[in-house]
């Protein structure tokens, strides 16, 4: 199964293992609470700060995410992930402390839907 989080949420049991989805090592974040860390799966900084100021529309950046998403590289770490989902509880973890706002959702879709 996988579930989405903010980092800034507590950490339970339940979350399987914690995944950090970012561009960058959030500041001030204690590496502990984090079973792995998959910086290719975040995106520029440059996009997100432009979204949430309006020079980019949310669906201009899922459209930009979901792109990056197709490169080929990416791929076969997003099979990867997909097939561990399978076997184990993993949880997407992302900055943002809205969850319909964060790139992680749109990658949690994305790997549900992967065949």
């Amino acid at each position: 199964m996988i579930k989405t989080k903010s980092i800034f949420e507590d950490s339970s049991p339940q979350d399987g293992k914690r995944i950090l989805v970012t561009y960058a090592w959030p500041k001030n974040y204690d590496r502990q609470n984090i079973d792995s860390w998959i910086q290719e799966l975040g995106h520029p900084w440059e996009k997100v700060e432009n979204w949430p100021k309006a020079r980019i529309t949310w669906d201009e950046f899922q459209n930009y995410y979901l792109e990056l998403l197709k490169k080929p590289r990416l791929q076969m770490l997003l099979k990867e992930l997909k097939q561990q989902s399978l076997k184990e509880d993993i949880t997407l973890l992302g900055v943002s402390r809205l969850e319909n706002k964060c790139h992680r959702s749109i990658l949690k879709e994305y790997l549900e839907n992967l065949k």
